[in-house]
């Protein structure tokens, strides 16, 4: 999420030190959105899934809230290539 992760989160292993990195405010399980993930590899797959990051780049969305102003939310995303 680019309101507060930014560009340089992108790519980052979900590990100990990405979870202490995290501010108060964000769910460590990303379930208010705060970040997205892709498993590559873990013990019920065969064989690890092979990727690599494309190019990073940022987009905004105005999202219009309950009490019908609209806020900005702005996003980081790398395409997943092959």
């Amino acid at each position: 999420m680019a309101n507060g992760f930014g560009e340089a989160a992108i790519g980052r292993e979900i590990d100990r030190k990405f979870i202490d990195s995290l501010p108060n405010d964000v769910d460590p399980n990303g379930e208010n959105g705060e970040y997205h993930t892709f498993c590559y590899d873990v013990p019920i797959f065969r064989y690890p899934i092979p990727f690599r990051l494309g190019e990073s780049f940022s987009q905004s969305y105005d999202i219009r809230l309950d009490n019908g102003t609209v806020k900005t939310y702005s996003y980081w995303f790398a395409d997943l290539k092959e």
